[in-house]
């Protein structure tokens, strides 16, 4: 690839040739490697240029994403050496002349993707209208992954245009403070609109990956910290706007041009979540800043330096006096932030500042369990050993080993079993942990839950048992092993109703064999279906439905949400199992509290079950749903086919069915 690459650059240098005397020569100097390539265009670029070149280079290989020629052409306007502003008559006139500053060295790209689509006013055609992007909105990439891979080396560094080489840290101290300078300029709260960002071309990357970039820098230079301070405190509107554009605490939300000062966070808040401690020491000891003031998505920034896993912010705040069990924000306080994420240092700090170890929240509820939950084998230790309660109850998860199973930690389920976990705490989604497990298809955990005395037949919401959960999973496995250990089989409620009615609905053929064989009530009422013969029915399981009848069910049970088999199997056009139900005596004029089997079939368009049920006897002219009559429901979907055949049936519109069905 490297030789390819060689290759290409001697005939881009080769095309400038204008006579065979010249081309000899060009020939006779071309250089031998790739980086000694590099080196002659680098060498090459326009003195009056190089400081642009070096700084376009930068942005390239350290971009948050890829650039726009257009925001590469403000980029050479900013000045981050001298008076610290942005020059607009500094702007490239051509953005395309950024091909000519760094010559063979990028191109330009028209691939698009999602990088942009929350930072434009996305791709505009030369008409004005969105499709293939203008020359100037195409991005600007290296030419090649090696012209990246020199510069950032050691290699250029021993070369004649040693100038050109780049280094992570300090370009994106440099980046970040071109970010800086352009935001600084947006002062004025009142004039700043929607048209000002679109005419900023830089605007929405700067207010984006401004924080990206000063945390890349490390500890920043005393520049980058200087205009830090000068964005969060200098009078003026900056950092509003800047935040208007982009809120890097709520980077999901796009732009609001109408937020008030009012809403937005201090600017301790944002260096504590960003991570500038330096910032931190500066806001708290040159102006004084309250480390209590409230507000941000984590409620405080005690919080979101937790959550970021920040330790020594945190450190400094609690030395100022943060209080450490406020309450708030996304997790609800500092000690569930830091357990969630598992920062297991600042874990043991609140703790040791007096953080309440077992204090409530509204997501996680517990610290123990918002660490179970993030799978933080190490927090949950520490947690245990400095006396959380392992089964306080909470809402999500029910209590720790109920998030930990849920999540699939199943190494934190043994450590909570082996610490004293109660098997059978109550609540969460699930209900038990072992409803969860069994949801979850962890056999291992399932076995050993049983062993330490877990309840078989615990009763959940959705579920409704642990026989439920298993089957509406799939797992068939703990579904033979819950039935050896003696689970109910014919334990009520959740969503289907009983464990029969899942295996049913679910057309798993073999275990509703099984159930059968092990006493299910074939018969047994309740949940979404009504019967397993209605579940069959609805999903379209011929064999079960067979095998159910065969075995004595019940063919025209009512209940469940159309009130027998045979409206289930109409409504969703299942012919082969209408003719069964039929053949066993279904009721073709079965009403209830929804429509008859032939008003539903009507009203889904299924012409062959409608011609079906009518040669089976049903009652054409019953009056009863939302539209009055089968011909009105048919009429009014625009089902022709099945009004003819209405028609043809022998009934007698009344002035009604004519009103609709007139052209």
């Amino acid at each position: 690839m490297s030789r390819f690459r060689w290759a290409v650059c001697q005939l881009d240098s080769l095309i400038n040739c204008l006579t065979r005397s010249q081309l000899r020569k060009s020939l006779a100097a071309l250089p031998a490697t790739l980086d000694e390539t590099y080196d002659r265009i680098l060498l090459a670029i326009d003195n009056d240029h190089s400081e642009y070149a070096l700084r376009i280079l930068q942005w390239l290989a350290f971009s948050a994403r890829p650039l726009r020629a257009d925001e590469i052409a403000e980029v050479v306007a900013i000045d981050v050496k001298g008076n610290h502003g942005f020059d607009p008559d500094q702007i490239l006139e051509d953005p395309l002349d950024v091909l000519k500053i760094c010559s063979s060295l990028v191109t330009l790209t028209a691939e698009n993707g999602s990088d942009f689509e929350d930072e434009t006013d996305s791709v505009i055609t030369d008409a004005g209208k969105r499709g293939c992007p203008k020359p100037t909105q195409k991005k600007v990439v290296f030419a090649h992954y090696s012209v990246k891979e020199y510069l950032v080396s050691d290699r250029i560094q021993r070369n004649r245009a040693e100038r050109y080489s780049i280094q992570y840290a300090a370009s994106n101290d440099l980046i970040a403070q071109c970010c800086l300078v352009y935001l600084l300029q947006f002062q004025d709260p009142v004039l700043f609109c929607e048209k000002t960002i679109r005419k900023s071309k830089l605007a929405r990357y700067s207010a984006k990956f401004w924080t990206r970039h000063a945390q890349a820098a490390g500890q920043g230079t005393e520049g980058l910290n200087r205009l830090i301070m000068e964005l969060f405190l200098l009078p003026g509107s900056a950092h509003l706007n800047s935040v208007r554009i982009h809120d890097v605490d709520f980077s999901y939300k796009g732009t609001d041009i109408t937020r008030a000062i009012s809403e937005v966070p201090s600017p301790l808040y944002y260096a504590s979540l960003c991570g500038f401690t330096k910032i931190v020491e500066l806001l708290i000891k040159a102006t004084g800043a309250e480390v209590n003031t409230h507000g941000g998505g984590y409620g405080s920034a005690l919080q979101a330096a937790s959550a970021e896993g920040h330790d020594q912010i945190v450190g400094l705040l609690l030395a100022q006096g943060a209080d450490v069990n406020v309450q708030g924000g996304r997790y609800g306080s500092a000690l569930l932030a830091a357990s969630a994420r598992g920062h297991d240092g600042i874990v043991e700090l609140l703790l040791s500042q007096g953080a309440d170890i077992n204090a409530h929240g509204e997501y996680y509820c517990r610290p123990l369990q918002a660490a179970s939950a993030g799978g933080h084998d190490g927090t949950v230790e520490l947690l245990l050993s400095q006396g959380a309660d392992i089964n306080a109850h909470g809402e999500l998860y029910g209590s720790a080993l109920q998030a930990a199973l849920v999540e699939g930690h199943d190494g934190i389920v043994e450590l909570l079993l082996a610490q004293g976990a109660d098997v059978n705490v109550q609540g969460g989604r699930y209900g038990s942990a072992l409803l969860a497990a069994s949801a979850g298809g962890h056999d291992q955990i399932v076995e050993l839950l049983l062993s330490q005395g877990a309840d078989i037949n615990a009763q959940g919401r959705f579920y409704g048992s642990t026989l439920q959960a298993a089957l509406v999973g799939g797992h068939d496995r703990i579904v033979k092993l819950l039935l050896a250990q003696g689970a109910d089989i014919n334990a009520q409620g959740g969503y289907y109703g009983s464990a029969l009615q899942v295996a049913s609905a679910k057309g798993h053929d073999g275990i509703v064999k099984l159930l059968l064989a092990q006493g299910a009530d074939i018969n047994a009422q309740g949940g979404e279906y009504g019967s397993a013969l209605q579940a069959a029915s609805a999903g379209g399981h011929y064999g079960i439905v067979k095998l159910l009848l065969a075995q004595g069910a019940d063919v025209n049970a009512h209940g469940g949400r159309y009130n027998s088999a045979l409206k289930f199997a109409s409504a969703r056009g299942y012919g082969g199992i209408i003719k069964q139900l039929l053949a066993q005596g279904a009721d073709v004029n079965a009403h209830g509290r929804s429509s008859s089997a032939l008003m539903l079939a009507w009203a889904a368009g299924h012409y062959g079950i409608v011609e079906l049920l009518l040669g089976q006897g049903a009652d054409v002219n019953a009056l009863n749903g939302v539209y009055g009559s089968a011909l009105q429901v048919a009429s009014v979907g625009g089902y022709g086919r099945i009004v003819e055949l209405l028609l043809g049936s022998g009934r007698r519109p009344s002035a009604v069915d004519w009103m609709i069905t007139a052209d």
